[in-house]
């Protein structure tokens, strides 16, 4: 079995579009998303509509669970903060209800799925370095966590290696998987983010696929968010 695992949507349909047809490609068995389809972007309820569609397994973000009412915005940036505001008022109360209830975290076969960290994922913690994961490794026992949140990638072995793109799960180590951001990244790439994981194989590899990142910062210039967020998409920041 393969799986696509996503993060950090926030609202680019232009964006969850381009990874979302590359995955169909592919011949992915499912979508795992880990979170944040909203906040920043001009396209929330399409946003939702394809994820609650296409993925088998959907996790809270702090975005979601903020424009869902269950987390405040006092640590947000202003920007992400009129952006939680402006979606509320975007979406249909059935939607926050949606995003609300949705699960911090999900394990099935020696894997995490998280959208910040496996230790108190309520706490929204980054995983940004290899120290981070590091200091992560003490709070799980499992083969594998893939968390997003930071929308920076990152492969982080146990024992301190690091990997750029891909990586094949030794039985006797234990890693953490980083997968970017599709809508947001912010690690110098523009492209979107995301990775895919074969059960079988246990290999795991970073993709990014461009989109139409003009367009999606044209939209959230045309609805009155902040043109900041719309302007950092070509710069990958």
């Amino acid at each position: 079995m393969k799986s696509g695992i996503i993060s950090d949507v926030h609202s680019n349909l232009e964006a969850l579009t381009a990874v979302l047809s590359r995955l169909d490609e592919s011949g992915i068995d499912r979508i795992v998303c880990l979170g944040d389809i909203v906040g920043y972007g001009a396209d929330p309820v399409e946003c939702l509509e394809l994820i609650a569609e296409k993925c088998e397994i959907v996790l809270a973000g702090n975005h979601d669970y903020a424009v869902g009412g269950k987390h405040s915005v006092s640590g947000f940036s202003p920007d992400a903060a009129e952006a939680v505001t402006w979606t509320q008022d975007a979406i249909s109360g059935s939607w926050e209800v949606y995003l609300s209830s949705l699960p911090l975290i999900y394990e099935e076969e020696g894997i995490v799925y998280v959208h910040a960290s496996p230790h108190k994922p309520e706490q929204w913690s980054y995983i940004v370095s290899r120290q981070d994961a590091i200091s992560e490794f003490r709070y799980f026992k499992k083969s594998a966590a893939f968390v997003g949140h930071s929308h920076i990638v990152g492969i982080y072995c146990h024992d301190g290696d690091t990997f750029d793109a891909e990586v094949s799960l030794d039985e006797n180590k234990r890693y953490i998987i980083n997968v970017g951001s599709v809508g947001q990244p912010r690690d110098g790439n523009p492209a979107a983010s995301y990775a895919v994981y074969d059960y079988d194989t246990k290999r795991i590899s970073i993709e990014r696929v461009e989109y139409d990142y003009k367009s999606a910062a044209k939209k959230i210039s045309e609805v009155g968010l902040p043109n900041y967020l719309g302007s950092r998409l070509a710069l990958g920041i």
